[in-house]
């Protein structure tokens, strides 16, 4: 009976002991998700003063608050895997909850920096930056211009409201340049602006993709367009 009573003591402790480091492991993982939201907190206001005018050293700091949190969450998810060796299922709760808050955090830090980039619909070449870091910007206001030299587009300024009834999407057209003389190049018509352009008179702006890029030509030189109707 001695010894079997000493047996039971003895798991008892060992169970509290374990108790102990389950609990220690659970105040690891609090530990982790409150310096993850901490880090969103302060990537939150690097944006602020990003959309204010800061500049882009404030948008790095922002993307490295973002790679904070990353590294949080991580450690995070690390810890609930030990506790899931031998921890109970409060103390599995527990981290879990904490692993999901942490997750959260990072989220929104991650949403706060995608907020603070600014990504090109399609590659290209930057023609013109008007804007420099620390400058403020009004709403609307261009702040680059891309373009994607390898296919540039011609569009009409004097296209008038009469010939522009008599045109189609898909018409062959031929272009010449006063630029290059002696070109002449092929193309399709692919737009037709839908409203008129008011200037001397009604007209409207039409589209053509060249069917060939000729030696020389650059953004914003002067075509003469002929559409065969």
């Amino acid at each position: 009976a001695m010894i079997d009573a000493r047996n039971r003591r003895d798991l008892l402790d060992r169970d509290r002991e374990a108790g102990k480091a389950t609990r220690a492991q659970v105040d690891d993982a609090t530990k982790l998700y409150n310096i993850a939201y901490q880090n969103y907190e302060a990537a939150q206001a690097r944006l602020d003063r990003v959309l204010q005018g800061a500049d882009a050293d404030t948008l790095r700091a922002a993307q490295a608050g973002a790679g904070a949190a990353q590294a949080d969450y991580a450690a995070a998810q690390a810890q609930v895997n030990r506790l899931l060796a031998g921890a109970t299922a409060a103390d599995i709760a527990v981290a879990e909850a904490n692993v999901a808050v942490a997750r959260a955090g990072l989220e929104r830090a991650r949403a706060v920096r995608a907020q603070a980039e600014i990504v090109a619909p399609f590659d290209g070449v930057i023609a013109e930056m008007p804007i420099r870091a620390g400058q403020y910007v009004n709403a609307g206001s261009p702040i680059v211009v891309v373009g994607d030299l390898d296919q540039l587009l011609i569009e009409t300024t004097d296209l008038s409201e009469k010939d522009a009834a008599s045109i189609r999407i898909g018409a062959a057209a031929r272009v010449s340049f006063d630029a290059l003389p002696g070109v002449t190049v092929t193309g399709t018509v692919t737009r037709i602006a839908p409203r008129s352009v008011k200037t001397t008179g009604v007209n409207y702006t039409v589209t053509i993709e060249l069917d060939e890029m000729p030696a020389g030509l650059r953004w914003g030189m002067t075509a003469l367009v002929e559409i065969v109707r």
